[in-house]
């Protein structure tokens, strides 16, 4: 099992200056609150370039700033831009050198010497995150088509859904990224979201993992649509009748916040519960009143609860939900998590 939060000291750091590469994640400053979240995310993201989280890394001082060797060469150097363009929480990323080369002009400064552990390094930015891309996958920004109350199918642009009890509020980018990164990465195949609402998170599915099959949900048929033309096969109804041929090994979703429809949404979850692989991840947005019922709901069919998280954001504050189908995977969660929980 691959330990996935490490220390460093002087004895073991050759091996990581020489055996992997390090990057420094930023945290976006709308999310600088949730750094749990945001190592987690990243660690999923990468799964495949082995990632570590560095818990006692260089630039401490620098607010926001998370540590993470992996495992790269220049020939993953595209395939390693285009996953840390799908990261939520997370927008800039630099590596360091301990090569000896001169330092050149970055945006991020320390007031520490910069020095690891012994080891003089140097900064140089890999990655900013498309500032224009972002924006234009804003809820107020992106398109969808909507069949209207006269019948007739339109583009509209910002569409924000129906405000009604059992509808959703558009979702913020740097959630949809995350809750998707969560429960996703690239070797996930199958996905849904069984309370999609106008799809922000479907969109960033097809983004981030153009090669995963994507499913939704919602009880409007309006919707049908946009989300088929985001990418998804869609199905119309409650989530409590969805009926699946596919095992999902990947669910993330934002579920109508309202305490009128908790027990709607417990026993969609619990119903979408017969149609997961072994492998599957969960995680679930909610507000904080409905994560009792939520969790109760899970449990009772077998589904392991790892952690809820909360988030203090502008606006409404939120709860997300993160469980697993295999007992074995939340092992493996809370091994990493107890680990996590006492650095931050």
């Amino acid at each position: 099992m691959q330990n996935y939060i490490v220390s460093v000291d002087p004895k073991n750091v050759s091996e990581y200056i020489k055996d992997k590469k390090i990057l420094i994640a930023i945290q976006r400053k709308s999310r600088i609150k949730c750094k749990q979240l945001a190592i987690l995310e990243l660690l999923q993201l990468l799964v495949d370039f082995e990632p570590q989280f560095i818990n006692n890394g260089p630039l401490g001082d620098v607010k926001g700033s998370i540590t993470i060797a992996i495992t790269y060469d220049e020939r993953k150097k595209n395939k390693l831009e285009k996953r840390l363009e799908g990261a939520g929480y997370t927008s800039d990323f630099y590596f360091l050198f301990f090569d000896g080369r001169e330092q050149g002009e970055v945006n991020i400064k320390s007031i520490n010497p910069l020095v690891w552990k012994g080891n003089v390094f140097t900064i140089e930015l890999f990655l900013q995150q498309d500032i224009d891309l972002f924006r234009s996958q804003a809820p107020d920004k992106r398109l969808f088509l909507l069949k209207c109350g006269d019948g007739i199918v339109r583009e509209i642009k910002g569409y924000r859904g129906d405000g009604t009890e059992f509808g959703k509020r558009a979702l913020p980018v740097e959630d949809c990224r995350m809750l998707l990164n969560l429960s996703a990465n690239t070797f996930s195949t199958s996905f849904i979201d069984p309370f999609c609402g106008a799809g922000g998170i479907i969109y960033q599915a097809k983004f981030i993992y153009p090669d995963l099959k994507v499913f939704s949900n919602d009880i409007s048929e309006e919707l049908q649509l946009g989300l088929e033309k985001y990418g998804a096969k869609h199905s119309v109804g409650l989530a409590e009748n969805i009926v699946s041929k596919t095992k999902f090994d990947s669910i993330s979703t934002e579920v109508p916040f309202s305490l009128g429809a908790t027990e709607s949404v417990v026993k969609g979850l619990m119903n979408v519960s017969n149609y997961l692989s072994e492998e599957c991840k969960i995680a679930i947005m909610s507000i904080p009143e409905q994560v009792d019922d939520i969790c109760k709901g899970l449990e009772s069919v077998g589904v392991f609860v790892g952690n809820v998280f909360n988030i203090d954001r502008k606006g409404t504050n939120v709860s997300v939900i993160l469980a697993f189908k295999s007992k074995d995977k939340e092992n493996e969660f809370h091994n990493m998590w107890n680990m996590l929980k006492l650095v931050y």
